[in-house]
C-alpha cells in the first residue's frame, strides 16, 4: 500500500491494520496518522509517530526516510514546546542527510537547529549551526536558506555581544533575501539591524532602517 491507500481510510481502520503490516507499509500508515495528528495540533502524538517511522526506516537503512522522519519528529516536538529535545532530533537527522548526499537537507536541518537553539538561549550552538548552514546553502545557491541562516547567525552574534559580527551576518541575510525578491524578510532583517544600531548609538542609521521597514509595511500585505 502507499500513502494514498491509507489516506482513504479512517484512523481506526489504519490502527486495526497496523499489526499485520510489513515495515514499509507500516511506515506509510504511521506517516498518515502522524500527519493527521499534526494537523489536529496533537504535536506530542505526531512526534511519537514520526519517531516510530524513523526507527523502522533506520532498520531498513532507508536513509532519506530516516532523515525526514527525524526532522518531522523535531518539528512536532518544537511545536509541542520543547526546543531542547527538538534540537536533539534535528541533530540526529544531520548524519542521515549526509549519508543521503542531501546537502540542502542538511543545511535546512542545521538552520532549524540554530532556530531552536536561539529559542533555548543556547547562543553559541545557534551561531555554530547557522554558520555551517549558511556555508552549505550559499555554496548551493539557495538564497532562502542562506538568508535565514545568516539572520539566525546575526541574532546569535548580537546576543553574544558581538555587535560588529552581527551586522556583517545581517548584511549577508539582507543580500540573500533581496536576491530572492522577498521584501518582507528584507524588512525583518532591517528591523533587527536597527536594534543593533540603536544599541551601538547609531541612531540615524537605526531610524533610516526603521523608516524603510515602515514603508514596506505600508506598501505590502
Amino acid at each position: 500500500m502507499d500513502n494514498d491507500d491509507f489516506e482513504r481510510k479512517s484512523d481506526a481502520e489504519i490502527w486495526a491494520l497496523l499489526p499485520n503490516l510489513e515495515s514499509r507499509d507500516k511506515c506509510s500508515a504511521l506517516r498518515v496518522l502522524g500527519s493527521r495528528a499534526f494537523d489536529r495540533e496533537e504535536f506530542g502524538r505526531a512526534a511519537s509517530l514520526a519517531g516510530e517511522v524513523a526507527s523502522i526506516a533506520a532498520e531498513m537503512d532507508d536513509v532519506r526516510l530516516t532523515a525526514w522522519s527525524l526532522a518531522d519528529q523535531a518539528i512536532a516536538t518544537c511545536r509541542d514546546g520543547d526546543c531542547n529535545e527538538a534540537m536533539d532530533h534535528f541533530r540526529q537527522a544531520v548524519p542521515w542527510f549526509e549519508r543521503a548526499g542531501d546537502d540542502l537537507g542538511k543545511a535546512r536541518t542545521l538552520n532549524s537547529v540554530a532556530m531552536c537553539a536561539l529559542n533555548a538561549r543556547r547562543r553559541e550552538e545557534a551561531l555554530e549551526a547557522a554558520t555551517v548552514s549558511y556555508d552549505i546553502s550559499a555554496a548551493e545557491e539557495d538564497t532562502h536558506i542562506a538568508g535565514m541562516s545568516a539572520f539566525h547567525a546575526g541574532k546569535a552574534s548580537y546576543l553574544l555581544d558581538k555587535e560588529a559580527q552581527a551586522l556583517q551576518w545581517l548584511a549577508r541575510s539582507r543580500e540573500a533575501f533581496r536576491a530572492e525578491g522577498d521584501v518582507s524578510r528584507v524588512a525583518m532583517v532591517d528591523d533587527y539591524a536597527a536594534t543593533v544600531h540603536d544599541y551601538l548609538g547609531n541612531y540615524e542609521e537605526a531610524a533610516s532602517l526603521l523608516r524603510s521597514c515602515l514603508h514596506v509595511a505600508e506598501t505590502t500585505s
